[in-house]
């Protein structure tokens, strides 16, 4: 195509839009003065800028093979999305899972539309973000943890429907049905995984107690102490004893039953974010019983400490300032859990070229005036 054929098309596709430019001004101009009482030498200044956008959408127009294409698509994505929204929306998440943006403006679709956008758990996570027709949510896979990976997933997902009625009847089939390690097994169990067995660090417990005797036929006595462990109990699992050992243990036995006599403390909320942040980078708890809750996620305190305080009830981060007076008197950390008692937003304040602070017109920030650490 010559220069000349380019010209001459580029001119036809102004000329087929410029046509119509007369009618859209007299039209928008009869309705700003008949509706709004606007003249007409005011509508023909405001109509400006839309001519504009007009005339310079001209110049970059679909050609039909573009146009037909992308318009079927749009229609058939607003169709799956109006009647298949939970497959829609778990697409979706796949597709755009390494975008944080674009996948915090689906999951907030998502809740707007009533879809739960639920944690990693036993059961019902996958490699990938997988959806339940009959609960009407979608869980998030664990193939993007750290050390996780699909072939572990879809392993675990095989035993779904099997019944298990202790932690350490399921570790006997993660131990020979998958290819978990300690590392990925120890991830799960804190991230809450298995939450349906228990809390996170009885759970931890029974993986450490499985770690020693699984497959164990034998052991020294004393041994046991350090354990806190008692000899009548391992001698109820044990088929020969001499002064110094038990032989013949049937381990099985003996896990189930040392499962039973374990005591630990309950893992705190701190922990819980804690976890999160350090296998999954971000936090994702929220409930409505955490109203008035933040924690810290970030904390600079160079000027007027700033933090970045994501909200446990609503599950997002906002921005944040304290004044230094009142900072002082309850220093924050970086995972701390806070009840925020008041804030109130400020005008934005930036240095000018004097090195004075001024407003910045039309922008404000959120300062929390009162608060206290809880410990949860």
């Amino acid at each position: 195509m010559g220069e000349a054929d380019v010209v001459r098309r580029g001119f036809a596709k102004k000329t087929g839009t410029e046509k119509f430019i007369p009618k859209i001004k007299e039209g928008f101009s009869k309705t700003m003065l008949e509706k709004y009482n606007v003249p007409t030498s005011e509508s023909d200044k405001i109509i400006v800028s839309f001519i504009k956008v007009i005339e310079d959408a001209s110049s970059y127009l679909f050609s039909k093979n573009h146009a037909d294409p992308y318009s079927w698509i749009g229609y058939i994505c607003g169709y799956l999305r109006y009647y298949y929204p939970l497959e829609f929306i778990t697409t979706a998440l796949n597709i755009f899972s390494t975008k944080e943006e674009k996948t915090l403006a689906i999951i907030n679709y998502a809740k707007k539309n009533g879809i739960k956008i639920s944690p990693i758990k036993f059961r019902h996570s996958i490699s990938d973000y997988n959806f339940d027709k009959e609960t009407n949510q979608i869980f998030k896979g664990i193939a993007s943890i750290k050390y996780m990976n699909a072939q572990v997933a879809n392993e675990m997902y095989k035993l779904k429907d099997n019944k298990y009625d202790s932690f350490i009847n399921l570790l006997f089939d993660l131990e020979e049905k998958t290819n978990i390690n300690s590392r990925q097994l120890k991830i799960l169990i804190e991230l809450d995984f298995f939450e349906e067995f228990g809390d996170a660090n009885l759970l931890l417990k029974e993986y450490e107690i499985f770690d020693v005797f699984n497959g164990r036929s034998q052991v020294r006595k004393d041994t046991l102490g350090g354990m806190n462990i008692s000899e009548d109990l391992v001698r109820q699992c044990s088929g020969k004893e001499s002064p110094k050992m038990f032989t013949k243990i049937d381990s099985r036995k003996l896990l189930n039953m040392l499962s039973h006599n374990i005591n630990y403390r309950k893992r705190t909320l701190k922990e819980k974010i804690s976890a999160q942040i350090n296998h999954l980078g971000y936090i994702d708890i929220v409930g409505e019983e955490y109203s008035g809750l933040g924690c810290v996620v970030s904390l600079d305190t160079k000027y007027s400490p700033k933090l970045k305080m994501y909200s446990l009830k609503y599950g997002n981060t906002l921005d944040c300032k304290i004044d230094k007076k009142t900072f002082n008197k309850e220093k924050l950390c970086i995972g701390d859990i806070v009840m925020i008692n008041s804030s109130r937003t400020k005008p934005k304040m930036k240095l000018d070229v004097s090195g004075n602070f001024v407003a910045v017109d039309g922008m404000t920030d959120l300062w929390i005036t009162s608060y206290r650490k809880v410990n949860l």
